[in-house]
């Protein structure tokens, strides 16, 4: 009799566990993205001398707290604003995103990541999205000083 009442409570045991393990859900962390810049990345950075077409220049990021103006070189800049962006603590890398001005009138959305190591930076439009269409880019540009 006893070993029945002790196979009873196994089971239910068993069967307790197992419903506890089922019914716990998986929280999926999906990434929140803060309004603005991060701080960390805000002011004025600009690249060493650069040499072309027999001359030397300077490219300038200019990042406030909710825009981002890039000089692009000889005359092609790039403006976005209504940033958002996300940073994983302790990390180096920041990914912002914001709308394009200067050509699109924000129609287009800009998605930079930020590699950031002391006082320079450097980063990547590492996507583009208009009217629906997307384009990817890999390529780091210049490394940017403080």
């Amino acid at each position: 009799m006893k070993l029945i009442s002790y196979g009873k409570l196994l089971m239910a045991g068993f069967i307790a566990v197992l419903g506890l393990s089922v019914s716990q859900e998986t929280t999926a962390h999906a990434t929140t993205w803060h309004k603005g810049t991060p701080t960390a990345l805000r002011g004025t950075w600009k690249t060493k001398p650069i040499a072309a077409a027999g001359t030397h220049y300077r490219l300038q990021l200019s990042i406030g707290k909710d825009s981002i103006t890039d000089s692009g070189g000889f005359g092609d800049p790039t403006w976005t604003n209504h940033q958002s962006y996300h940073h994983k603590s302790g990390s180096e890398y920041y990914y912002v995103k914001g709308h394009e001005k200067v050509y699109t009138g924000g129609k287009e959305m800009l998605y930079y990541k930020f590699h950031k190591i002391g006082n320079k930076i450097h980063l990547m439009t590492y996507l583009t999205i208009n009217n629906g269409h997307k384009y990817a880019g890999h390529k780091y540009s210049y490394w940017y000083y403080k």
